[in-house]
């Protein structure tokens, strides 16, 4: 063989080796599943990352209240395809719809369920962790804690069917009711609404910082004139100010069911 054609394949093998361990260090899963871009989400006890073995308790379809209330931790997963560094963003948000199955399902919908949200921000100085093509969140003393686990209410117009209908304010109009997430809050929904399950969806999204927005809202007020008349005139009336959340990704999409028994 000549040194032409020995230097080629010791170059192919090379890069072999590069794209294996390239593979290895992306914690590449076989959990993970990219269609058209969007990734997908688990939940589960534990799920540790670029460990399949590790995993305990995940959820692919299922799983029973009775078993929730023996996770010692709740662990999120969402699998995006490409690294955290690699997607332009200050933060991100994971999107939940509690959707009722049961006799008082539709007073269930009114007075509980519907949407919820999980932020987070970009920590840009962890290098390291952006480098992962998963994005996971782990929260612990999830049995023992009654708040370990809290999402915030979504008010705002949003299709969980639909992702392109979410948007995002740093405006406390927008929010509603903190919800702490965990075993009791769910058989508290079986008791109350007469569930025998609640259907879970989620989508994952990122937002870049746009800067601050300033509205304000014009009140109709009598003002006297100079020559002693009374008029009725729009002055500004209270204003607000919110962060602008634009450049929205969709990283990834996911649901399960809980079975109340």
């Amino acid at each position: 063989m000549n040194m032409k054609v020995h230097s080629k394949f010791r170059f192919l093998f090379i890069l072999l080796i590069l794209t294996c361990c390239a593979s290895a260090a992306f914690g590449q899963s076989k959990y993970e599943k990219i269609k058209d871009g969007v990734g997908n989400i688990l939940i589960g006890e534990v799920l540790p990352y670029n460990n399949d073995a590790g995993y305990k308790n995940v959820v692919l379809d299922s799983v029973k209240l009775s078993q929730m209330k023996t996770w010692e931790t709740f662990y999120f997963r969402a699998f995006l395809g490409k690294k955290m560094n690699d997607i332009e963003h200050d933060i991100k948000i994971l999107a939940f719809h509690f959707e009722g199955v049961g006799k008082k399902a539709a007073q269930f919908a009114r007075e509980a369920g519907g949407n919820y949200l999980i932020v987070r921000s970009n920590d840009k100085s962890d290098f390291s962790y952006g480098e992962r093509t998963e994005w996971s969140v782990l929260w612990q003393n999830f049995r023992t804690d009654p708040e370990a686990l809290v999402m915030v209410g979504f008010r705002r117009d949003y299709d969980y069917t639909k992702p392109e209908t979410f948007t995002y304010r740093t405006l406390s109009d927008d929010l509603g009711d903190d919800l702490p997430f965990n075993a009791k809050t769910l058989q508290k929904w079986k008791d109350t609404y007469g569930l025998s399950s609640i259907v879970v969806s989620m989508n994952a999204f990122s937002f870049i910082d746009g800067g601050k927005k300033t509205e304000g809202e014009n009140k109709k007020v009598l003002k006297r004139n100079s020559n002693g008349s009374w008029e009725e005139k729009e002055e500004l009336g209270k204003t607000r100010t919110y962060t602008i959340w634009e450049g929205k990704q969709h990283l990834a999409t996911g649901g399960f069911r809980i079975v109340l028994d």
